[in-house]
């Protein structure tokens, strides 16, 4: 199975004074020639402002949209019968970075968010179903990176939160927000450049 996917995306950076910026982002997405004939079509925008407190640290503000259709696979894999929407979500994020020197960074990060429609997968025991559901989380990200000129990188985050999801059946049951996943969660990762 295809589908064409289409994207056009616009940025415009503003430099208000010495220390301060305004990034205007906004994207518009769709498709066409889907195998059911279900068609996607989303515009989303962010705005960020960037205050810098010295040439290596920044305070940041940031509102923005998302949108992510589903994968074919996810939609279609059952003969086309999948009603899956895509996701569609409002985030709020303020911050702090700060570049300690020309390899290593640290960002400090309290967030918000909503997504309609998320598409969350669950295994029932030979393979994955996918279904919608609203997700809401806010919380604290701290990251630190450590850059490579050439060789290997690598960079670590902790991130504590209140994720909930609020579950709707096919029959428009709703159970209402519940605690969804883990309130801790610590990544690494590593990079070769």
């Amino acid at each position: 199975q295809s589908r064409d996917n289409y994207s056009v995306y616009l940025q415009y950076d503003k430099k208000l004074s010495d220390s301060n910026n305004l990034v205007l982002s906004a994207r518009e997405s769709w498709t066409n020639n889907s195998p059911t004939g279900d068609e996607f079509n989303n515009f989303s925008g962010q705005v960020q402002f960037v205050h810098k407190l010295n040439d290596n640290e920044s305070l940041y503000a940031s509102v923005g949209q998302s949108f992510k259709m589903p994968t074919l696979y996810q939609n279609y894999k059952n003969d086309g019968a999948s009603d899956l929407k895509p996701q569609e979500g409002t985030h709020y994020e303020i911050g702090w970075k700060k570049d300690v020197d020309d390899n290593r960074s640290l960002r400090v990060a309290l967030f918000d968010y909503e997504v309609e429609n998320n598409i969350s997968a669950s295994y029932n025991g030979t393979d994955f179903d996918y279904t919608n559901e609203n997700i809401k989380n806010k919380g604290i990200e701290v990251e630190y990176s450590m850059y490579a000129k050439k060789g290997f990188g690598y960079n670590v985050s902790a991130s504590y939160g209140n994720p909930k999801a609020q579950k709707i059946d096919k029959y428009d049951y709703d159970f209402g927000w519940q605690e969804d996943n883990n309130k801790l969660e610590l990544k690494a990762g590593l990079t070769y450049r």
